[in-house]
C-alpha cells in the first residue's frame, strides 16, 4: 500500500480551493466538457455538418481543452473532498442572549427533543413532545413551546470561501470604546454607566458562531477522510474558541476609576486673544462684613 501524505485538513481544504480551484472544475468544467448545460457550437460527427470556425467557438475549444488538462492532473483524492464538502449539512445558530448562542443540526435538533422548520428562507426551532395517547396520530410531534428564531449557516459556502481565501472565519474582539451615563429622572441625573462595544455584541456572536461551525465542519471531514488512500488527515489544528485565549472584558463590567484617586479637573487654557479671568479669592474681612450685613 502506497504511503499516505499526512496532511491537517485546514491545509488540505486550501489546496483544494486556493491552490487547485477544485470548486470551478465541477461545475465549470462539466459545462465545458459538455457533462451538463447547453452544448456548445461546432462538435458535429457528420461530415455535411457546417464547422463553427467562429471566435467563440474557438475559445470553447480553447476551454474544453483546459478543462480536460486540470481534470486530468487534479488528485482524485481533492475531488472526493469537493463532494464531501458540498454535502455537508447546513448548521443553525441561536442567539441566547448576550454573548451566548447555541450551534444547531438537524440530527442534534431531533436527538434533544427539538426540530427545525424552515419556511420562505426564515428557520425557527421548537420544543416538541409526542401526542401519545391511543390511535394512529399518537407518535405524532408537537410544539411544546415558542418557535425561537434560527440563523441558517451554509457549511459548503463557508468551507469553501475560507479555502480559496486560505483563512479563517474572522471573530471580532470584545472592547468597550467608552462607559455612557444612565439617566434616571426629570433631573436627568446620572445612575449608572453601561458599556458602549467597538463591535456590537450581535456581531461578535455571529462571528463566534460561524468560527464554531467552521471548526465543527474540519472534525467532521477529519473522520470522513480517516480512511483516504491518499491523505492521512489531521486536526484541525486551529483552537476550537480562540477568544477564550485572550484576555476579554466580561459585557457590562469594567473597573472604573479603580485604585485612582479624586482630583481637581485641571484649568483649560485660554484661547488666544483672551485673558485669563482673574481669580477672586475670598478674605477674612470680606467674610466678617457679610456676616454684619447679613445681621
Amino acid at each position: 500500500m502506497p504511503s499516505r501524505e499526512k496532511i491537517d485538513i485546514e491545509a488540505l481544504l486550501i489546496r483544494a480551493y486556493y491552490e487547485k480551484a477544485i470548486h470551478r472544475l465541477g461545475d465549470v468544467g462539466a459545462v465545458a466538457l459538455g457533462l451538463s448545460g447547453p452544448k456548445g457550437a461546432g462538435g458535429g460527427y457528420s461530415t455535411d455538418d457546417k464547422v463553427d470556425t467562429s471566435s467563440f467557438s474557438s475559445r470553447v475549444a480553447a476551454q474544453v481543452r483546459e478543462m480536460q488538462a486540470r481534470l486530468a492532473n487534479a488528485p482524485s483524492g481533492l475531488l472526493d473532498l469537493h463532494d464531501v464538502v458540498l454535502s455537508l449539512e447546513d448548521f443553525y445558530v441561536e442567539h441566547v442572549t448576550g454573548l451566548d448562542c447555541r450551534v444547531w443540526d438537524a440530527d442534534t435538533a431531533e436527538r434533544l427533543g427539538h426540530r427545525i422548520d424552515t419556511v420562505d428562507g426564515a428557520s425557527t426551532i421548537v420544543r416538541v413532545e409526542r401526542r401519545g395517547g391511543v390511535g394512529a396520530g399518537r407518535e405524532d410531534l408537537l410544539p411544546a413551546g415558542p418557535a425561537r428564531r434560527l440563523t441558517r449557516i451554509v457549511t459548503s459556502t463557508l468551507l469553501i470561501q475560507h479555502g480559496r481565501a486560505a483563512d479563517r472565519p474572522f471573530v471580532p474582539a470584545v472592547e468597550i470604546a467608552r462607559m455612557r451615563p444612565i439617566y434616571e429622572g426629570a433631573r436627568k441625573e446620572a445612575v449608572g454607566y453601561e458599556p458602549v462595544y467597538v463591535t456590537p455584541l450581535h456581531a461578535v456572536v455571529e462571528g463566534r458562531a460561524s468560527y464554531a461551525v467552521w471548526h465543527a465542519a474540519c472534525g467532521i471531514l477529519r473522520e470522513i477522510f480517516a480512511g483516504s488512500s491518499e491523505y492521512e488527515v489531521t486536526g484541525p489544528a486551529a483552537s476550537p474558541a480562540p477568544w477564550l485565549d485572550e484576555p476579554r472584558v466580561l459585557p457590562g463590567l469594567i473597573a472604573w476609576n479603580d485604585g485612582l484617586k479624586d482630583e481637581e479637573p485641571e484649568e483649560a487654557a485660554p484661547s488666544p486673544g483672551k485673558r485669563r479671568p482673574r481669580k477672586v479669592r475670598s478674605s477674612g474681612n470680606s467674610q466678617a462684613k457679610s456676616k454684619a450685613c447679613a445681621a
